[in-house]
């Protein structure tokens, strides 16, 4: 792979000692011949990964979360260092990355490229997500009942504490938390989890990627939110008719050659 000659660093400085290993890393890059801009802003400053080379992030897999809008948009790769409490994109450790990083920056990695959601909303706004698109009732103690089509195809009536879409990344956070499949990462499809639904027979539903998924419900309902990537992106008035689908574009993951998918799995579920 290419060499890396332009690094900005994302830090979660809520975690104690963040900051001060991120200078370690910043020196470590500096001492290979890279320039090194960093920031602890959430969200990330406008076009603050314009130009890069590639983006470190120092916490857990939300700080990557939150890079990936202009990850997409730039083509940036993200590095992920664990300093946070659970990280199954961000897989160095810190000792691993003080370690390999100035390998890394001389070009030897490869690239997990990981499948995105398109989302459109009513309005035509569109989001990507990297984890998943949750929709549920702003009234936590109601159910909400929501109409799923395939390709224009009724799949069913879901009533229910709200529907997980998720990518295969997401698979191991809230859609394995709601009792869906773990994806390998590798995959391209979506996974449909009611959460609680009122029917003993609703089950998760895997979808390739060529399927494209629409969510309605009842026209003068506008007590609907949902979710992409833990944000609240969408209005309840213009939310739906809702579209899903597996993006064309991926967001692109740094890993080491010596990385494994089920070696993480294994240590991040203590399998």
């Amino acid at each position: 792979m290419k060499k890396i000659r332009k690094l900005a660093i994302v830090i979660n400085a809520k975690n104690i000692g963040a900051s001060e290993f991120s200078q370690r890393l910043s020196s470590i890059a500096k001492d290979s011949g890279c320039d090194v801009k960093s920031s602890s802003a959430y969200p990330l400053a406008k076009d603050f990964l314009e130009g890069q080379d590639m983006c470190c992030t120092i916490g857990g897999d939300g700080t990557i979360l939150g890079t990936v809008r202009q990850s997409i948009k730039y083509n940036v790769p993200v590095l992920g260092i664990q300093y946070g409490k659970l990280g199954f994109m961000a897989t160095l450790s810190p000792e691993q990355g003080l370690t390999e990083l100035k390998d890394i920056l001389l070009g030897n990695y490869e690239i997990d490229s990981r499948a995105l959601l398109k989302c459109r909303n009513k309005a035509g706004l569109i989001t990507y997500a990297l984890n998943d698109l949750v929709i549920k009732n702003a009234d936590s103690s109601r159910l909400i009942p929501l109409r799923v089509y395939a390709d224009g195809h009724y799949v069913n009536q879901y009533s229910s504490d709200g529907v997980i879409f998720s990518t295969p990344t997401g698979s191991t956070a809230y859609n394995l938390s709601a009792g869906g499949p773990i994806i390998h990462s590798d995959a391209e499809v979506t996974a449909m989890t009611p959460i609680c639904a009122h029917s003993l027979t609703n089950r998760p539903v895997i979808f390739p990627k060529h399927i494209t998924l629409t969510v309605t419900r009842d026209p003068d309902d506008i007590s609907s939110i949902a979710s992409v990537d833990g944000n609240f992106i969408y209005e309840p008035e213009n939310l739906f008719p809702l579209q899903i689908e597996v993006s064309k574009n991926k967001f692109q993951l740094i890993k080491t050659k010596s990385y494994a998918n089920f070696e993480i799995l294994r240590n991040k579920l203590n399998w």
